[in-house]
């Protein structure tokens, strides 16, 4: 009685691809790749600007309820060294401290004001610059923002308009940018490119609409 070979013989004319299979399929392949790989980059980069942005809102809101904790100016500065505020740097990107600065102390001296919070530069080569180039941003003990000062007895100078920080992709893709709006009295927002807020200030010259662009 012969032996049955069962599906051997169906199997062995069907090893392997044919040239046009694996043309296909490489086809396939390429198109996927094409039509993903910027899908995947755009949310990298969203997600990237995004963290940025939190860090920045996260200390600001920090800077802003310690001051009202402790009765006294706090401020939220530009820091390459993680220990005083930087007199030269004028991106937020590269690091920043909250630090207590009653009185109008100087804060680029070592020693000068109590640390209360060190943020590290980012990780990328994005940028966070202010639209008025403000490299400082301080909180009175009523929670108003405005500028370190050392005329001002309490060490605090109030904001003409709003602070608008521009964080910016290193790469240029200006849909992901985002904006982090301080107004006067201290409210904080975010803004995607092209879109504005009325800030809520007690005087009519101060309820301007900021843009983030």
């Amino acid at each position: 009685m012969s032996k049955t070979t069962g599906n051997r013989g169906w199997l062995s004319g069907s090893d392997g691809f044919t040239m046009v299979e694996l043309l296909i399929v490489l086809t396939i392949a390429a198109v996927l790749v094409t039509v993903g790989t910027p899908s995947y980059l755009s949310t990298i980069t969203a997600y990237r600007i995004s963290t940025e942005v939190n860090e920045l809102l996260g200390d600001l809101q920090y800077a802003r309820s310690e001051a009202v904790k402790q009765g006294t100016a706090v401020q939220m500065c530009i820091s390459t060294d993680g220990a005083t505020c930087s007199t030269s740097a004028t991106s937020w990107g590269a690091g920043h401290i909250v630090v207590a600065s009653p009185f109008g102390k100087d804060c680029t001296a070592a020693g000068n004001c109590t640390l209360l919070r060190t943020q590290q530069r980012f990780s990328g080569a994005d940028t966070a610059v202010s639209v008025n180039g403000e490299t400082s941003i301080a909180f009175s003990r009523d929670g108003f923002a405005g500028t370190p000062s050392t005329t001002h007895w309490n060490g605090f100078s109030p904001l003409a308009q709003p602070i608008v920080l521009t964080v910016h992709d290193a790469h240029s893709s200006v849909a992901a940018d985002r904006c982090v709006v301080i107004n006067p009295v201290g409210q904080m927002s975010v803004l995607a490119p092209s879109t504005s807020t009325t800030t809520q200030t007690a005087a009519a010259a101060q309820n301007a609409a900021p843009t983030c662009s």
